[in-house]
């Protein structure tokens, strides 16, 4: 599962520290805010970021209360596809204006690359 990898290359990653606390913070002043699809009137809510098991059934429940059905997975691909993705997150009906490109500015994206690009580090869980 990609929420394993993620949990030892990421999450438990000496470099993401600040980001494990500032996802504590929210989580515990419940300022998380819930993942909204289009098309849908479900919001879930992560909750308990940290532990592996509570994202695996967030991302279980996405699929069984959201995209199992087929005919609104095909709705949700076609709404995607008349909206390309800006970054802002108005296009979903929530507030802010902020757009990708005035977020994370190509220079800065690009001097990211060194890191994004490297090979992954050896999970150690990985036998």
């Amino acid at each position: 599962n990609e929420q394993n990898l993620i949990e030892n290359r990421v999450v438990k990653h000496s470099r993401f520290v600040r980001a494990r606390a500032m996802v504590g913070f929210l989580e515990a002043v419940d300022r998380e805010a819930p993942i909204v699809l289009p098309r849908t009137t479900v919001e879930i809510r992560v909750g308990g970021f940290a532990d592996v098991a509570r994202r695996i059934r967030a991302g279980e429940r996405i699929f069984d209360e959201v995209l199992a059905p087929r005919t609104e997975r095909d709705a949700i691909f076609a709404w995607a596809t008349e909206h390309p993705h800006t970054g802002a997150r108005r296009v979903y009906g929530a507030r802010g204006n902020a757009h990708l490109r005035d977020v994370w500015p190509v220079d800065r994206v690009r001097a990211l690359w060194p890191d994004v690009h490297a090979p992954p580090s050896p999970d150690p869980a990985w036998p």
